[in-house]
């Protein structure tokens, strides 16, 4: 049995370290979310991780950490079996529940699909709720690639989720992808990712808990993860876009920069969009007047009219800066498993930002041109035609534009032509060609055999010659 050290990997935390307001990073996805958090210089108060696995748990950088199952499974993981994690759970249900005496705001951050967080995420969340404790979910379904299992195990937790927590921001990793370059090796790829979503609980703690020049509620937030419209949340999924800016046009910049973040510009987010949620973080020199500012800038520059909760915060190590956050959902279901495709399309300017050349005006895009976009690049694949022809029959082994002209492979067969394309302005052939098979098939290496007969009838002779039927095309 392995027996561990009494040190900050399994301390207990007291309440006043983070005021009741933790980010917890559940499962190996969340600890390195979690320790992004930390290597970005975000703070290190307020944080704790939970994991099955020792070396997760061990390498963290994060102060406060429990190691689950280390009796049972000795620190190895659940192996992505979420009815283990479960059992591991409720077997130290009352450490854990310890460990979080007293919160009053969980942020869970936690990538679904595997077994620790599939399994243990439903349960922290009850947990929570016993303790009173407001919950808001953090969470990224599978690469496609991962397979049907993993996206099963994620959908099943997803549901789960979705009936307890008081709110589940759902992304996806397929579209995370798209903030990576190909040339990007694979550390740098997956620290953007992590990035993203660790900004993304940041942007939720500070905004619900902090005062500010506006703060926005909880509700707030569980109105943008719920999409009453359509009866059903499962199609709920989350974009999210950063900026940060300074200098004398720090309004316009942050602006335009965060409109032109690479989650945010496909046309077909702002036509599906459910709402969204802008957060502006500024030093102690920012003005409500530069708040409204930026608020009606970036109302003016979308494309489309969509519900907008507005936060604002103050914070003094940002002096001069501007920092906006940008976190949008929508029904986007159907878009994620293309989504890395998007970035091999022809590079084109952002959506709402226009080029600065004129005036530094930013273009809106027409709200009809939107809705049409997944047609026009359906046609884009067909070539333009003026009158439109019925299709003309195709030999087999032929080229469509070779019909026309083809001539016959085998042996035997008299050339087929069509008729004058002058005389006729369809494509269909006018007439029947009948095939020459009157003659002696070879035989190959048959020819000395005995024919098969029966009945008077040579069987090695095709049906259609013995019966005297003319085959036509």
């Amino acid at each position: 049995m392995i027996e561990f050290k009494h040190d900050s990997m399994f301390r207990v935390p007291e309440a006043g370290d983070s005021g009741g307001q933790w980010i917890i990073g559940l499962g190996s996805s969340g600890v390195n979310v979690l320790d992004q958090m930390v290597l970005e210089n975000e703070g290190v108060r307020g944080l704790m991780i939970f994991d099955t696995d020792e070396t997760s748990v061990r390498g963290s950088v994060v102060l406060e950490k429990m190691l689950i199952g280390k009796k049972m499974i000795r620190g190895m993981g659940t192996g992505g079996d979420p009815e283990l994690a479960r059992q591991l759970f409720r077997a130290e249900k009352d450490e854990i529940r310890e460990s979080l005496k007293g919160t009053r705001l969980a942020v869970i951050v936690a990538g679904l699909g595997g077994g620790t967080a599939s399994g243990m995420l439903p349960e922290l969340v009850e947990l929570l709720k016993e303790l009173g404790a407001a919950t808001i979910v953090v969470t990224a379904t599978p690469f496609v690639f991962e397979g049907g299992r993993r996206r099963s195990q994620a959908s099943q937790a997803l549901t789960t989720l979705r009936a307890s927590a008081d709110a589940v921001l759902c992304f996806s990793n397929q579209s995370l992808m798209q903030l990576t370059d190909d040339s990007s090796d694979l550390r740098t790829g997956f620290s953007k990712m992590n990035s993203l979503l660790a900004k993304v609980a940041m942007t939720l703690r500070r905004s619900v808990t902090q005062r500010g020049l506006m703060q926005a509620s909880l509700a707030d937030i569980r109105q943008m993860a719920h999409d009453s419209a359509v009866g059903s949340e499962d199609h709920l999924l989350c974009r999210a876009g950063f900026a940060a800016a300074g200098g004398d046009n720090r309004v316009e910049d942050v602006v335009e920069h965060v409109l032109a973040s690479p989650l945010l510009q496909d046309e077909r987010l702002w036509v599906r969009g459910h709402s969204m949620l802008a957060s502006l973080t500024g030093g102690s020199d920012m003005s409500m007047s530069e708040f409204q500012s930026v608020m009606q800038y970036l109302r003016k520059q979308l494309p489309v009219e969509i519900p907008m909760i507005t936060a604002a915060n103050v914070d003094s190590n940002k002096r001069q800066h501007l920092e906006l956050t940008l976190l949008m959902t929508g029904n986007w279901e159907e878009m994620e498993e293309n989504a890395p495709l998007l970035k091999k399309e022809k590079q084109q300017e952002p959506l709402v930002v226009a080029q600065k050349k004129k005036k530094a005006v930013v273009e809106r895009a027409p709200v009809e041109a939107v809705i049409k976009a997944e047609e026009l690049q359906k046609e884009e694949i067909w070539e333009a035609e003026e009158t439109v022809e019925e299709p003309q029959p195709i030999m087999a082994g032929h080229h469509e534009d070779e019909v026309e002209n083809c001539e016959p492979e085998f042996d035997g067969f008299a050339s087929i032509r069509s008729s004058s394309k002058e005389e006729t302005p369809e494509r269909y052939f006018n007439r029947q060609e009948e095939l020459p098979l009157d003659k002696k098939i070879p035989r190959g290496r048959f020819e000395k055999s005995a024919p098969t007969m029966w009945d008077g009838q040579d069987l090695d002779q095709p049906t259609f010659m013995r019966m005297g039927i003319k085959v036509k095309i």
